[in-house]
């Protein structure tokens, strides 16, 4: 741990057709991240976290910093939703003292959007709105990935 942090990385492989299964919300500030907001059962990022060392799970309130050494938040999004092998680096804050504590901080800025829904459905997402840091006026109804 540095600074309070924890960075790890995810290296998963997601075949043709199967869902990676995380549930994203979109940070807007002080720069765009996405945050974790759920693992899906039934996905490659539950197969994952049943196979590693607890410190090295995905969990909510997890930022995906990279993956497949990309930082762009909106290229980012298409690797996650398009490559077969993904090599996520994640960071993590310091535990609460105490688990019951609520929700992840991050969930106490008013500048986060969901970024997407439960809808398991539903193929892929959509843009992620204005890359200059405009903001959509409401949330866009994208699905999970891997939906």
């Amino acid at each position: 741990m540095q600074g309070g942090t924890y960075t790890f990385e995810v290296e998963v492989r997601k075949p043709p057709g199967a869902r990676l299964g995380i549930d994203l919300a979109l940070l807007t500030s002080p720069r765009q991240l996405f945050v974790v907001e759920s693992v899906a059962p039934g996905g490659v990022v539950e197969a994952w976290n049943a196979q590693c060392r607890e410190l090295h799970r995905v969990r909510p309130g997890d930022v995906i910093v990279r993956v497949n050494g990309i930082e762009d938040i909106t290229t980012l999004a298409g690797e996650l939703r398009a490559a077969e092998y993904l090599q996520m680096v994640v960071q993590r804050g310091p535990p609460a003292a105490d688990d019951s504590a609520g929700p992840p901080a991050w969930q106490d800025n008013q500048d986060w959007r969901p970024w997407a829904t439960r809808n398991a459905a539903s193929p892929g997402f959509g843009p992620l709105g204005d890359p200059s840091g405009g903001r959509p006026a409401a949330p866009p109804p994208w699905p999970a990935f891997g939906g």
